[in-house]
């Protein structure tokens, strides 16, 4: 009595499947980061109210949200003491707004700051100028190296100034 081939086959076949059970087909590594966003946009307004008033108005020609973290390209800000706050991008961290490229700050019925990099904390509502900044306020014009300022005091601090400053002769 030998062994037959039909046997000898089923065997062999089986084995392989077993062996081919242990194998990994593909590689999936751990340390791979995925990005995953949370929210995206184009053309959008966002606005912030309590129950009594409007606290702000922000608007992106394009957004993403991811990891808690809103950042906008071409973004426009605005509250009851700010006219108008522009930049190229922005972030919104929790309670602060990074901005950076082209920050132009329009105060109602006051200065007009520019800078290349800011930040705004919206709980304190302190805009602080990270890099050179030039203030202009009709003929009055203002060169620093950075700034603090409180938009609700409308109190600023600011380093190495320049400034040009016209005043009024009283008669």
């Amino acid at each position: 009595m030998g062994l037959r081939l039909d046997w000898i086959l089923v065997i062999g076949i089986l084995g392989l499947i077993a062996l081919t059970a242990q194998i990994k087909l593909h590689n999936t590594s751990k340390d791979k980061k995925s990005f995953h966003k949370e929210l995206e946009f184009t053309q959008s307004t966002f606005i912030e109210v309590n129950e009594k008033t409007m606290l702000s108005k922000t608007y992106g020609m394009y957004g993403v949200r991811e990891k808690g973290i809103l950042s906008l390209s071409k973004l426009k800000y605005s509250t009851d003491n700010i006219e108008e706050l522009t930049a190229n991008k922005g972030r919104f961290e929790g309670n602060i707004l990074y901005l950076d490229g082209d920050v132009f700050m329009q105060e109602k019925d006051g200065y007009v700051y520019a800078t290349q990099h800011a930040k705004y904390q919206q709980k304190t509502k302190i805009l602080t100028l990270i890099s050179p900044f030039t203030a202009v306020r009709d003929e009055n014009i203002m060169y620093g190296d950075t700034l603090v300022y409180d938009v609700v005091k409308k109190e600023s601090q600011a380093t190495k100034i320049n400034a040009l400053v016209k005043t009024v002769d009283s008669e």
